[in-house]
């Protein structure tokens, strides 16, 4: 005897997209994660041998694995913050001392090797609210991106990034630039969507950073765009509210 249809219907488990991609992200990350760590053992060890060759390739694998890490970490953060899951932790700071840190985080970047960043700021305490485990993410994936873009580029003369923070009416503003060939027309108008990534300068990139650090600012009541031209090179500007006294 066949089973009626409405009682197939009720056995139906129904799983919202929302949670689909969390588990899909909890699954990606439980398999990175031996293969980050065991990347990182065999660097150790190919580095203990002298094999210039083995080095290179262990350490091509290690910085895959960490960067696909790196991607599933920032999807889920970013998913959580849209649908509501990741609540803002706020007390004040000063975002001087946030990016004096930031800058020297960035420096460590493999592509920052030839890349100097210069901070400037006309403020020496500029105290904003901010929550202290969501906004370093936002200058760190701006930085990064202007190193990697100077980093590509073949014909500059000085590969630096500027970071520079000023005080305007009700905001503090920082603007991160960087010369080098201008962004085009067409991918300044996704610059901050997902998966937006040039290939052609970061192969293994995927365009999350800029959306993750709109959605960031954006939680901050702030803003945060972008320009590009051949004179003044690529500026992403960001605003960030003064603290209230």
């Amino acid at each position: 005897m066949k089973t009626p249809t409405k009682d197939r219907v009720n056995l139906q488990v129904t799983r919202s997209p929302q949670d689909a991609q969390r588990k899909f992200g909890h699954e990606l990350a439980n398999i990175l994660t031996p293969v980050v760590g065991i990347s990182e053992l065999l660097l150790q060890r190919v580095g203990e041998t002298g094999d210039p060759d083995m080095t290179r390739l262990a350490k091509t694998l290690r910085d895959s694995a960490t960067a696909a890490w790196d991607l599933v970490q920032r999807f889920h953060e970013i998913r959580a913050i849209e649908h509501g899951r990741r609540k803002l932790t706020w007390r004040a700071g000063n975002l001087v001392d946030l990016l004096q840190s930031t800058v020297r985080n960035a420096s460590n970047i493999p592509a920052a090797e030839n890349v100097r960043i210069e901070l400037s700021h006309g403020v020496n305490d500029a105290q904003v609210e901010m929550d202290y485990d969501l906004l370093p993410g936002v200058f760190h994936a701006i930085i990064k991106n202007a190193i990697e873009h100077v980093a590509s580029e073949s014909e500059l003369n000085e590969r630096v990034v500027q970071v520079c923070l000023m005080a305007e009416y009700s905001d503090y503003v920082i603007q991160i630039s960087n010369p080098g060939t201008p962004v085009s027309a067409e991918r300044i108008e996704s610059f901050f969507d997902e998966f937006n990534s040039d290939r052609r300068r970061k192969p293994s990139g995927a365009g999350l950073g800029t959306t993750y650090a709109r959605l960031v600012t954006r939680a901050h009541g702030g803003h945060i765009g972008v320009q590009s031209s051949i004179e003044d090179g690529t500026v992403v500007t960001i605003s960030i509210p003064k603290a209230v006294d």
